[in-house]
């Protein structure tokens, strides 16, 4: 999840250093006339995530907005009527936009919300599809369309293990092989803490079943519920593995710990019987003192 917002932050950065760019040098060629704005239009296609911005002329006068459509390496020009509040209302509120006077009209160069989570989705999906997640293990995602769940609820937009099924609609009312409802429980999670771990029972393509174990959470700006899963018969072969390189350790570790405790003993008790010692030499040499001063024959007195 993290990822997916870092790489859309990553290309709104690009845009807004590509727009900026597009701006300048759309007005200093205004004087050369139209043609030379079309250029830039042609350019923008071949930069990378340039499909995120649109070139846009405003006439505040006349409410007259001014479209650039790239058709076949010729531009078409497509105007309409935009109130100035409205127009400016829907600049605003993009995540980049710049405006600059051109001759008569306000340049607008910008990057819709739509257009540039276009590009994050399609540059997540070549990475989701690029990337190995292990012998059993991988990612996909569901695009959510309705919460409250039903027929529909839903649209698998990555799969990488079964690129024929993106683009199909999913039902919370699909059961697995032992009756369990995986899409409902999966939504009740993410509805109830943004997140789950569950399992559930996985149709192989030889018509057999596998329990896997999934996490799941979600992407709220694109609906995404992003997942990952992974054959519990995986999972309990590596922990099998792991166990005994652990049971080894821990066998060894155990046996350091012994040692040390049955040394410190060692040390404690040596202690204590110098400490006795030593105590009772200091209460003898005592005794003798009180013996000699207090109870040994004392001489006469002559007076």
């Amino acid at each position: 999840i993290g990822y997916i917002e870092h790489e859309r932050e990553t290309i709104l950065s690009v845009v807004q250093t590509q727009g900026e760019f597009i701006s300048r040098m759309a007005t200093h060629t205004a004087t050369q006339g139209r043609e030379a704005l079309y250029e830039w239009v042609k350019f923008l296609d071949t930069m990378s995530n340039g499909q995120a911005l649109q070139i846009i002329l405003y006439d505040p006068y006349n409410h007259e907005k001014i479209e650039f459509l790239n058709v076949d390496g010729k531009i078409q020009e497509v105007k309409s009527y935009v109130s100035i509040v409205d127009w400016y209302t829907y600049a605003a509120d993009c995540p980049y936009h710049i405006i600059t006077p051109y001759n008569n009209f306000s340049l607008f160069v910008l990057a819709s919300e739509e257009s540039i989570n276009e590009i994050a989705k399609n540059f997540i999906y070549r990475l989701i599809h690029a990337t190995a997640y292990g012998s059993d293990g991988y990612i996909w995602v569901n695009e959510v369309l309705d919460y409250q769940g039903g027929d529909d609820y839903a649209i698998r937009v990555i799969h990488p293990n079964q690129i024929e099924n993106e683009g199909m609609h999913l039902s919370t009312h699909t059961q697995d092989a032992q009756g369990n409802y995986p899409y409902r429980d999966e939504l009740e999670g993410i509805m109830a803490e943004g997140e789950i771990f569950h399992t559930y029972y996985f149709q192989n393509e030889d018509g057999s079943s596998t329990q896997k174990a999934s996490y799941a959470t979600i992407y709220e700006p694109f609906n995404w519920i992003v997942a990952t899963g992974e054959p519990l018969s995986s999972v309990f072969f590596d922990t099998q593995s792991q166990t005994t390189d652990l049971q080894s350790y821990s066998k060894g570790l155990i046996k350091t710990v012994m040692i040390s405790i049955i040394s410190l003993l060692i040390l404690v008790f040596t202690v204590d019987i110098i400490v006795i010692l030593l105590s009772y030499m200091r209460r003898n040499h005592q005794l003798n003192e009180f013996i000699e001063n207090e109870l040994s024959p004392k001489e006469p007195c002559n007076n």
